[in-house]
This record gives structure tokens, C-alpha cells and sequence, in this order.
């Protein structure tokens, strides 16, 4: 769904961009033009929510991860939660959401935990 989605952005990129007929043109040079275009699509914020809702109800440790890797290192977060082996780490890889190789998560699903993701500020009483 998400392929489709950047896929459907980056069409739109070219269209805007392209003069003339835009079937045979390269997509590669409007890749970076078509992120935010993607990014803002309805039909993946609405993904990224929903990833972030099912690993909040049901996979508390992998959503705590995630977090984690957003704000911090993901070296450094990866090793101090157990490292890449752990039951957190494995359902996020499961799921396609962490990297083995880079530790990095998918940068839409970033960019919607930092920007859009409502966080709870502990007051102190």
C-alpha cells in the first residue's frame, strides 16, 4: 500500500514538473520532490496511525523501541534495549519497520512520531 502510495506521489511530481509527454520520463531525478508529497497523502498518515495504534495496544515493548529510536541513536537504543535480537526489536523487523543492517526506521514513520504523534507531558503534582 505504501509503494503504491509513494508511487502515486512521485506521478504527481512529474506531472508537475515535466514539460510535455510525461510517460517516458525518469522518475529518479523527482524522487526527493515527491516525499513530502507522499508524507502528506492521507492514505499513509492514516497507515502510519494505524501502525502506531497496534503497537501501543499490542506490542507495548516494540512500541516503547520505536519511540526511543526516533528521539536517540538507534545504535545506542538498539543496544541498551537488548540489542537486535530482543522480542522488541524482532516485531519491529517483522514487521518492516527497523532495519537490520542501519537500525533505522522508515522515515515517514519518523516524521509522523516526531510531528503528528500527540505526546503526553507528566506533570509533576
Amino acid at each position: 500500500m505504501l509503494h503504491r502510495q509513494f508511487g502515486s506521489a512521485l506521478r504527481e511530481e512529474v506531472l508537475l514538473r515535466a514539460t510535455g509527454s510525461s510517460w517516458k520520463i525518469p522518475t529518479d531525478p523527482h524522487c526527493s520532490g515527491a516525499i513530502e508529497r507522499f508524507r502528506d497523502r492521507t492514505n499513509v498518515l492514516m497507515i502510519d496511525r494505524e501502525i502506531i495504534d497496534l503497537l501501543r495496544k499490542r506490542y507495548q515493548a516494540a512500541y516503547e523501541l520505536l519511540l526511543d529510536l526516533v528521539q536517540e541513536d538507534p545504535t545506542v537504543t538498539v543496544k541498551r534495549a537488548g540489542g537486535v535480537h530482543t522480542a522488541s526489536a524482532r516485531t519491529l523487523r517483522n514487521f518492516g519497520l527497523l532495519d537490520e543492517t542501519t537500525l533505522a526506521l522508515p522515515e515517514h514513520l519518523s516524521w509522523y512520531v516526531k510531528t503528528l504523534l500527540p505526546r503526553t507531558e507528566s506533570v509533576a503534582v
